[in-house]
């Protein structure tokens, strides 16, 4: 089984986390692979947009903390070669969220152009509960959207952040319900 799927059908290419067993949690080579995917996507020119979600009923417990805890340097930069991908990608993206939303999974969503989140959607950086500081420009995405004291609040406090709360903040552009 493979870790994340991509699919283009009429110019949309869809990237679906698949790791269900790991709630979708993102490993260095699944940060890797779509890092490349994304370097891939960019230069074709058939593909109009990208669509990130996840499998089952949640998009992602974020980066997997397993491997963190034993290969941190490997991680980290697998992960910054993929938001360095996220960040210069030249077209659309779009970020459909079923479910729990967590950490570097929450940040991508906050670099995607229009993020659709069902009301089950459930956003998160537990950083600072992790004693982590946040990266890959979490803080100031959520402080241009929402301002400066909701920002913190959801952050210092690692306070989860629920659809609709999303939707108030500006996080998300819009709330639909899965039917």
């Amino acid at each position: 089984m493979t870790d994340f799927l991509s699919e283009t059908r009429l110019s949309l290419t869809t990237i679906t986390l698949n790791r269900p067993s790991r709630r979708n949690s993102i490993s260095s080579a699944m940060f890797d692979g779509m890092a490349a995917e994304l370097n891939r996507l960019a230069a074709d020119d058939t593909v109009r947009a990208v669509c990130f979600k996840g499998s089952d009923q949640l998009f992602s417990a974020g980066a997997d903390l397993d491997e963190l805890l034993k290969s941190p340097k490997t991680l980290t930069e697998a992960m910054t070669r993929f938001f360095d991908a996220l960040e210069r990608f030249p077209k659309p993206l779009v970020a459909e969220v079923n479910g729990p939303c967590v950490g570097s999974a929450f940040i991508a969503v906050l670099y995607c152009d229009m993020v659709y989140a069902s009301p089950k959607a459930l956003f998160s950086i537990p950083s600072v509960a992790l004693a982590r500081a946040p990266r890959f420009g979490a803080c100031s995405l959520i402080v241009r959207a929402a301002g400066h004291a909701k920002a913190a609040e959801k952050i210092l406090l690692s306070e989860p952040i629920s659809a609709q709360e999303a939707l108030d903040m500006r996080l998300v552009t819009a709330v639909i319900d899965e039917n």
